[in-house]
């Protein structure tokens, strides 16, 4: 099953062979608990403003993309503008 086929709601078990899946062809990239501090502490001059949705996942996510120097964001249709405002990395659909 591919993450654009999976139903909206998925169970936590089912989440859990999604990513087991995914995640033999990945890399990891953490960001620290500092590193944390740092990007919320900037996150309001890359236009992030309070807590809309996912909004500060996701610029939490775009920090971790740019630590671990990708060379873009994959992105479902529905999150692409979220994460074009936050980042500078291009963001393309999933």
């Amino acid at each position: 099953m591919f993450l654009s086929e999976a139903p909206t709601r998925i169970a936590a078990e089912n989440t859990a062979a999604i990513i087991e899946n995914l995640s033999r062809s990945l890399d990891f990239f953490e960001i620290t608990a500092p590193e944390t501090v740092k990007a919320l502490k900037t996150a309001r001059q890359k236009g992030v403003r309070g807590v809309p949705g996912g909004r500060v996942h996701d610029y939490l996510h775009a920090a971790a993309a740019e630590k671990s120097r990708a060379k873009k964001i994959l992105a479902p249709d529905q999150n692409q503008n979220d994460f074009a405002e936050i980042t500078s990395l291009p963001v393309e659909q999933a």
